[in-house]
């Protein structure tokens, strides 16, 4: 992957803006110039590339790094916990955790989960049948390990 790269300017500049500096000689020499770049969108699309997730052989999704990640954990949840998700986004969003909900209406919570890998976000928050009252389904996208943990254990995960 090229991340960045070098230009050799030469001489070229530095001789039409008048720039010299004094050789050991004494003599007027121009400046040898370069420049470095390393370009935006090249560092977004290498971390895409190292973030890929493949299952079966086939591409799955991505899950960025929690330090470039827009949103740290994105909820999901069935339509009767729909006041849960909502109460835990407040919550979230109230500490400072950049977190997205998914509240499309007519969307099962599988195909919720399955978008999540389009976005990249590095956390999915489960609200279904194993959540409870201050317990929530956690899955880390990049490993695919998922563990029923307390609210407060997610939001030291997050920070």
């Amino acid at each position: 992957i090229e991340l960045g790269n070098n230009f050799q300017l030469g001489t070229k500049y530095s001789v039409s803006m008048n720039l010299y500096y004094k050789d050991k000689e004494g003599k007027d020499s121009p400046y040898y110039m370069g420049c470095y770049g390393i370009g935006l969108g090249r560092i977004i699309a290498t971390i895409i590339e190292n973030s890929v997730i493949r299952e079966d052989g086939k591409l799955k999704g991505f899950s960025l790094p929690l330090n470039v990640a827009p949103y740290k954990v994105q909820i999901v949840y069935k339509e009767d916990k729909a006041s849960e998700a909502e109460s835990l986004y407040n919550y979230l969003s109230d500490l400072g955790i950049k977190c997205i909900i998914d509240d499309r209406n007519g969307y099962s919570i599988g195909n919720k989960i399955k978008d999540v890998y389009a976005l990249g976000t590095p956390y999915i928050a489960i609200l279904g049948n194993n959540s409870s009252d201050n317990m929530v389904e956690v899955e880390d996208i990049k490993t695919g390990n998922k563990e029923l943990i307390e609210i407060e254990k997610l939001v030291n995960l997050l920070k």
